[in-house]
């Protein structure tokens, strides 16, 4: 049997957590942590991070099946998916509108991070969204960065008109979204303030803005694979790596001595 490496959590409902399989709900405060590789099931209960975090890394894959998935339900929480981790939403009747929600009641703060080569955050199910910023004042943000990929039918920024919702996208970060898209159909509001941007040179700025040398976007139409998950009939953007600025200086100063050599 596979065992998770869980520190510092204290689970509200019941707590059989170290089964691979048919696992209780986690609701509650803490740390915690899946980081052995392996395959992972919860099947019987939901998970909702109040005031701690929840990280899947070093190629654990995580499939979530039933229930409600909550990153600060109402306090400040963050998910971190790295090194590979994989957490796979497979429920078809999450009890929350629009599916998977960071930050879900006023004052609260979800922080989402899918970062490194094969990371994936992948909501299977066509009918269910991601959700930044749900009720009241909550703020919700994700970050997507490093070969790290979020694939989902729809992302949502915020639900009214008093929350938040930020969407990054770092260098390397892939976003895949059911259907065709042009850049700023990557997201919806649902009215709050939102933000949907990339790391330039260390400040973030709106995405739209961005030369378009800087990001891929390609709609698929046949099978093809991106890290490990087939992407025919979405929409995939792909930030492009940013060059350092030693890296465009020594660029320029390479043109301007190929241009010398021609006038000579």
């Amino acid at each position: 049997m596979k065992k998770r490496h869980i520190t510092s959590f204290t689970a509200i409902a019941a707590a059989a957590a170290f089964a691979s399989t048919a696992n209780a709900a986690i609701v509650g405060t803490g740390n915690y942590i899946i980081n052995e590789a392996g395959n992972f099931t919860e099947t019987s209960g939901a998970i909702q991070v109040k005031d701690g975090s929840l990280t899947i890394d070093n190629g654990s894959i995580y499939t979530h099946t039933t229930a409600d998935f909550r990153v600060a339900h109402n306090g400040s929480g963050a998910m971190t998916i790295a090194s590979g981790g994989q957490f796979l939403a497979t429920s078809t009747s999450y009890n929350i509108l629009n599916g998977f929600a960071f930050a879900n009641t006023t004052g609260g703060l979800g922080i989402g991070l899918v970062t490194g080569a094969n990371s994936l955050f992948h909501v299977t199910d066509t009918s269910q969204n991601i959700l930044l910023g749900r009720n009241g004042t909550a703020t919700g943000q994700l970050t997507i960065e490093d070969g790290g990929m979020v694939m989902t039918a729809g992302m949502k920024l915020t639900q009214n008109a008093d929350a938040t919702g930020t969407l990054r996208m770092g260098a390397g970060g892939i976003l895949a979204i059911l259907g065709t898209k042009t850049l700023d159909q990557m997201y919806y509001s649902g009215g709050g303030t939102t933000a949907f941007q990339y790391d330039n040179a260390g400040t973030w700025a709106p995405l739209t803005t961005a030369q378009s040398s800087l990001y891929d976007l390609t709609t698929y139409s046949t099978e093809t694979f991106i890290n490990g998950v087939d992407v025919d009939g979405y929409t995939v953007l792909t930030m492009n790596a940013i060059p350092e600025p030693t890296s465009l200086s020594l660029l320029a100063l390479g043109g301007l001595a190929l241009l010398r050599r021609r006038r000579a």
